[in-house]
């Protein structure tokens, strides 16, 4: 009975076993894994280089041409090819990370509480599918339901809300918000004819 029992094992064994690779399918192994490590490593590099060109397009943009420009009394000159390059007075905003609360609340208190985007939402765990429905039919009626609630400013809107402010003489305060004006290098590049 031994006897059977070890060829079951045996039996049972080969049927588990894979074909066994020969040196041709290591070495095509071997290939794709250094693929593999080259091409993260060349995707690293890339976005490493991409970085530095933003930042270089930034300090051009921001520092090198219109400190140029101003320096020749210039706001605005076209290249030969049509490409027109133009300065302009730009404001950026944003809201202090850790006073996002106090901010919206300073916007809310004084008059500038439509730029606040909000978004709720409710969410349901596994066997709470007839609540989520309930919840769907009678939205809009009180639930007992935890709500998460997210406020926010989008920041292309902050962004508009101080460039007025400021053409108005106005600021928010910086207790609350990174604002700052400067002078922002535009290229307008012309269209093929």
């Amino acid at each position: 009975m031994a006897d059977v029992d070890i060829f079951q094992s045996l039996e049972k064994d080969a049927k588990r076993q894979k074909e066994i690779p020969n040196d041709e399918k290591f070495k095509q192994l071997n290939t794709l894994a250094k693929r593999f490590i080259d091409t993260k490593d060349d995707i690293s590099v890339a976005e490493e280089n991409v970085s530095k060109l933003k930042e270089s397009l930034k300090q051009i943009k921001e520092n090198d041409l219109p400190d140029m420009m101003s320096s020749l009394n210039m706001d605005q000159f076209k290249l030969t090819d049509g490409t027109v390059i133009s300065i302009k007075d730009d404001v950026f905003a944003s809201i202090k990370s850790d006073k996002n609360v106090e901010a919206l609340q300073w916007l809310d208190d004084n008059g500038l509480g439509d730029i606040i985007k909000h978004k709720i939402s409710v969410s349901f765990n596994r066997g709470e599918h007839e609540d989520a429905e309930k919840f769907k039919e009678f939205f809009g009626k009180s639930f007992k339901q935890e709500l998460d609630e997210k406020s926010t400013v989008h920041p292309q809107t902050l962004k508009a809300t101080a460039k007025e402010m400021v053409h108005s003489g106005q600021n928010l305060p910086d207790t609350l918000f990174n604002v700052y004006e400067a002078k922002i290098a535009n290229v307008k590049i012309p269209k093929g004819e």
